[in-house]
Order: structure tokens, then sequence, then C-alpha cells
């Protein structure tokens, strides 16, 4: 269950990632592949309190180009 400022959080990295989505037009495959992460992110990182900034690279570096 998440608490109040998690769903914030993951809101605020909803809209953002989904706007770097956009803006990269990133294929399907890349986006789901950015939604497992950004999942995995949220429930395994997110103790280390990762910038947005950090959190993109993070997906970046671990992206599967279909």
């Amino acid at each position: 269950m998440e608490t109040g400022d998690q769903q914030t959080r993951t809101a605020t990295n909803h809209v953002y990632f989904s706007t770097v989505i956009k803006m990269r037009n990133l294929t399907y495959c890349q986006f789901c592949t950015y939604s497992f992460l950004y999942s995995f992110n949220n429930s395994v990182l997110y103790s280390e309190e990762l910038s947005l900034m950090e959190e993109f690279q993070f997906y970046s570096s671990m992206a599967i180009v279909c």
C-alpha cells in the first residue's frame, strides 16, 4: 500500500516519463520497458530517493531497443 507521498511521487513520475517518452518518440516496446522499470524502480529503489534525472538515466541505461 502506497503512502500519500508515494502516490504523489508515482503520479509525478508517470507524467514526467510519459512526457519524456513522447518527446523522444520511443517505440511501444520501449515504452513497455520503461513502464516495467518504472514499476521496478518504485518498488525496489524507492528508498534510495533518486532524483527524476537519476531515475531517467537509470531507465535509459536499461531500455530495451526493439
